[in-house]
């Protein structure tokens, strides 16, 4: 049996937070819903969801978020994908001051134009040398795999895109299309708005983050694989589950080389954390 896995987000005013949980609490209690997983972040800026289970289940949660919000699927920007178990162990709404934390509540006035997948693809073809990638994922997510020539600031925390240093080593790139990605579009979105801010006049943000291009391109110019915040830990470009494992003590992605080391004890330490 297969089970759907769907990721989303969307920024909006959101009123009645504690409503909106306690509706989506009461419904998952039910059957069919109960054996659905994932988590549903809820935030005065907007919504952001991780959802795996039952095809069914899935949507009618998600139709019940967007009564519950004036929110549509479309607006959400589902991104869907297949794996043999339940990807999540607990199902979880929880109410937070951010939906991606970032001390920086989300301007629509200064958000940056989406650049779909095939446009991504046909600037990396055709106008290379004008077009600057900036992965704003953690360190530990961009050692599994991203765009080719891309800038991978040394990151533990999307907040770190703030710190002065990494941002000066971003200046040189202001004449420069810049474009910001991330795993499912949410921190590239963010990031893109901060940049406009900080004077970038060039931005664009990836349309559904690395993911959607895994989904809607043949990834060619994507090196490696792509994290993911889950049991599956890392997804292939044809959006399987790759063969990586998780670290329980540091949640760093561990490969089968990395499992060998005589640092790695399961759910104990491995050769990122040993120390």
């Amino acid at each position: 049996m297969s089970f759907l896995n769907l990721s989303g987000y969307a920024f909006t005013s959101l009123c009645d937070i504690p409503a909106i949980k306690a509706t989506l609490k009461e419904l998952q209690a039910q059957e069919p819903y109960a054996h659905l997983r994932g988590t549903i972040l809820l935030a005065p800026e907007g919504v952001n969801l991780f959802l795996s289970g039952d095809e069914s289940a899935c949507y009618a949660i998600i139709d019940q978020l967007c009564e519950s919000t004036s929110l549509t699927r479309e607006a959400l920007q589902l991104k869907p994908s297949w794996s043999d178990e339940i990807a999540f162990n607990r199902f979880l709404v929880k109410i937070k001051k951010e939906i991606i934390a970032f001390d920086e509540f989300y301007s629509p006035e200064h958000v940056a134009p989406y650049v779909s997948p095939a446009q991504l693809d046909e600037w990396y073809n055709h106008d290379a040398d004008n077009i600057v990638l900036l992965d704003t994922r953690n360190t530990y997510e961009t050692e599994l795999g991203t765009f080719k020539n891309a800038i991978v600031p040394p990151l533990k925390s999307f907040k770190d895109l703030r710190r002065a240093d990494i941002l000066e080593t971003l200046e040189p790139y202001k004449s420069k299309k810049v474009i910001t990605f991330c795993t499912g579009g949410i921190r590239c979105e963010k990031a893109a708005t901060f940049l406009k801010q900080q004077g970038f006049n060039d931005v664009y943000q990836l349309h559904g983050g690395i993911l959607r291009y895994f989904e809607e391109t043949t990834a060619q110019n994507y090196t490696g694989e792509c994290f993911v915040f889950d049991k599956r830990v890392s997804l292939t470009p044809t959006l399987e589950t790759s063969d990586k494992h998780l670290c329980y003590a540091c949640r760093h992605p561990l490969t089968i080389e990395d499992m060998q080391s005589p640092y790695y004890k399961e759910c104990e330490s491995c050769p990122y954390c040993h120390k």
